[in-house]
Order: C-alpha cells, then structure tokens, then sequence
C-alpha cells in the first residue's frame, strides 16, 4: 500500500508560486478579522464570544493551492498507518498543512523569509480551526464573562495565558507556531520528509494537544467557579482609604479589568464598537459635534485598533517635547482612560454606579481649562494626538471631538460596567 508522500506526489503535488503564497497570506489576515474573530481571538477569554472555522475554508486553502480534495481523502484511505477513527489525525485539511508545509520547505524558488511566512499562516490556521472546534466542543452554550474573567483572573501565573507575551489566544497561538517553526523542534523532522505516516499523524495530534490542553484545563476551572458562584460581582466598590481618609477605588479593580477587556475587545470589530444610541447621547452632550463627526473619529480609532493588534503595538507609548508619555497603543489608552476617570470621578464623591452623574463628571473633567490631575492631563494629551489622524484641523473641532471621543467610550465602558452579569 503506498504511503502518504508516495499518493501525495503522484496526484497531489502542485509547483508552489509565491501567488499562492500571497494568496495564503491575504486569507489568513481576513479569517482573523473575520465576524467576531477578532473578539474570540484577542482575548484571554473562552467562549464569550465564539470564532467559527467553517468547511469552506478548508476548502478554499484547497483552491488557493489547486489541489483536489479528493486525491487527498483517497490517500489518506490507502494508508495503513492512518487510523481512519481519530478524526483528528487522519482529516484531510489537518494533513493537507504538513504536505505543504513540506512542499514549501522544498521549493528552491522561494526565500526564506516566503517559506517562513507560508509555514506560519499555514500553522495558525491549523491552530484556529483546533482552537474553534474545541471552544464549540466545552461551551457548547457559551460562557459567562463575569466568571470567565474571574476564572482567567484567579489561574495561576504558570499559566500561558497569564504572560505578557502570551496573554491571548492569538499570541498564545502564534507562541505556539513560532516554536513549532524553531530549528530543531519536535516537528523538523516530519515537516522536512513528509514520513513516516504515523510521524505526520503524531505531529497532528501534538499541534491539537498543546493547544486543546489549555483549552480544556481553562474550562474545568471556570465550570468549577461557576458552580461556587465566583464571579465578579455588583457589591460596593467604594472603600475608605484607613492612611487619609478619602474615597478609593476598592474591589473595583477586577471588575474594571473585565470592563476594559469588553472594550478594548470590542473596539477591534466596528459592529460591536459603534453603538447607535451612545453615539447619539455622546452628540447631545457635546457641543458643536454631529453623528457623522463621532462615527466617523471612532471608525477610525477602530481601524487604528485592528491595524496595531496585526503589529502588535497596543500598548506603545511615546514622549512629547516635554518628555510626558503618550498613550499611542489604543489599549493602553482606553485602559488608562477608563481606570483613571473612574478614579477622578470617586475623588469627587460621585456614585460611579450612576450612569449619568459619571458622564456628567467626566465632562467636567476633560473640559476644564486647567488640568491639576497629571494623569488626567497625559490621557487629554494621548486623544489629542489621535485626533491628529483626522482630516481636522480647527482647534475649537478638535477639542470638541477629544470630549466626545472620551465621554463615548466612558458611555460604552459605563453600559458594559451596569451589564457586566449579562
């Protein structure tokens, strides 16, 4: 019975161009950005918000490198050291990866920097369609974000998920390609022969594995927490300082984390960011601002959001002649922003579980003409240099759009904060 390389090569063996390649590389990008990709994928989160890998998709690397599926199904049949009862390793799209891969290896007519590249997108599409089906498989109703963050929160710094350098499944993803990818890994083998069958089957399942695992692990603890009942929840988040005296923000921390991870999610995905109703209080309590102006600065903050997410630049930071920081990566801003008019807002003794109070504070805040509050001074600064990718350029304008840019996403995290057990 011929192997896999051997009915592979006779009947499904194209010449890599490096169109195919682009094409690879302009799928990868839309699948991430794709629906509610973005805001399953750039989050520690599971099953909040689902990503969804389809058959079609499959099907279209299938297209882009002109290789017909069933020549694929047909091999796999012949192979004896194919165990046709684990759908994961013997399902033609998971084995279509490790051929090309190795074909890419191959091709003496492409750099490496194009091999690389093809290799990577090739390895986290593997990865996402894992990650979905998995996700699908231990939320089949979804989760409750209240106790998923609490979850996340509570996991111990071991965790993959906890580090800086893996704290979402995108990155988590992409950590676990680049490794896969190294000189030397478990896979170098498999990906540079293509053999033995059982190789490239065990190269499968130890892709799936790794990233299933955590998967797993994550859901066994938040079903554990769901059934004890913790979760961030609606009691006081005011507290009295013993040192002065004054009002602090107490145990609002963990649950200002969850409202700032709902925005910043949200910001990657236009649909979720742009809430009509929001957008139309925001005008009303802005002066010399219509919807067109408000939709039109948060379209382009959300654009500006996806775009660093790609280049991972969320949460740059830059100086400014004076050598005061500013906030330059949109998720660093929107945290900043969100922590530190919270905090203003309950040094002036307002009920930040009182919607309008809090925006009303907030006007007055990012209003007055002399800013006493540095950190409130760097966020005003941090907008300001934003706005300066619109096509305005009077002052009386942009000062406008700073307020409503800012009363907007206190609105938006405000609504999430009031819904946050939803």
């Amino acid at each position: 019975m011929p192997t896999l390389f051997e009915s592979f090569s006779a009947n499904a063996k194209p010449v890599i161009t490096m169109k195919m390649l682009q094409d690879l590389e302009r799928f990868t990008a839309s699948y991430e950005v794709r629906d509610n990709n973005p805001l399953a994928f750039n989050t520690p989160l599971l099953g909040v918000t689902k990503a969804y890998w389809y058959q079609k998709d499959a099907d279209y690397i299938f297209a882009i490198f002109g290789i017909d599926k069933d020549a694929i199904i047909s091999g796999i049949k012949l192979s004896p050291s194919i165990d046709k009862n684990f759908n994961v390793t013997s399902n033609e799209f998971n084995i279509l990866v490790i051929w090309l891969i190795h074909l890419i290896r191959k091709t003496a007519s492409l750099n490496q920097k194009m091999k690389y590249d093809a290799q990577m997108n090739l390895l986290k599409l593997l990865n996402y369609k894992f990650f979905c089906g998995k996700v699908a498989m231990q939320f089949q109703y979804g989760a409750k974000e209240p106790v998923m963050q609490y979850t996340i929160d509570n996991l111990t710094a071991k965790s993959d998920i906890k580090n800086e350098e893996t704290n979402t499944w995108k990155k988590l993803i992409y950590k676990h390609c680049t490794v896969a990818l190294e000189p030397g890994s478990i896979f170098q083998r498999v990906f540079d022969t293509f053999m033995p069958d059982l190789e490239v089957a065990k190269a499968i399942s130890d892709v799936h594995t790794r990233i299933c695992r955590k998967i797993v692990l994550i859901s066994e603890a938040y079903y554990e927490n769901n059934k004890k009942g913790n979760a961030y929840g609606t009691s006081s988040i005011m507290s009295e300082d013993a040192e002065s005296g004054g009002k602090v923000l107490g145990n609002l921390a963990g649950t200002l984390d969850l409202v700032i991870s709902r925005v910043s999610t949200a910001a990657l995905n236009l649909n979720s960011f742009l809430d009509q109703s929001l957008i139309t209080l925001t005008t009303k309590m802005t002066s010399n601002i219509r919807r067109d102006n408000v939709i039109e600065v948060l379209t382009l903050f959300s654009d500006m959001a996806t775009q660093q997410m790609k280049s991972q630049e969320t949460r740059t930071v830059s100086m400014d002649r004076n050598r005061q920081p500013i906030y330059t990566g949109y998720a660093l801003l929107l945290e900043e922003m969100i922590q530190k008019t919270y905090r203003r807002a309950a040094l002036m003794g307002v009920d930040i579980n009182a919607v309008i109070p809090l925006i009303q504070a907030t006007k007055n805040t990012y209003t007055a003409s002399r800013v006493i509050d540095k950190d409130i001074g760097i966020i005003k600064n941090s907008v300001d240099v934003f706005l300066q990718r619109t096509k305005y350029t009077r002052q009386g304008t942009l000062v406008s759009l700073r307020v409503a840019f800012i009363i907007y996403i206190m609105l938006l995290a405000s609504y999430k904060f009031k819904n946050k057990n939803n």
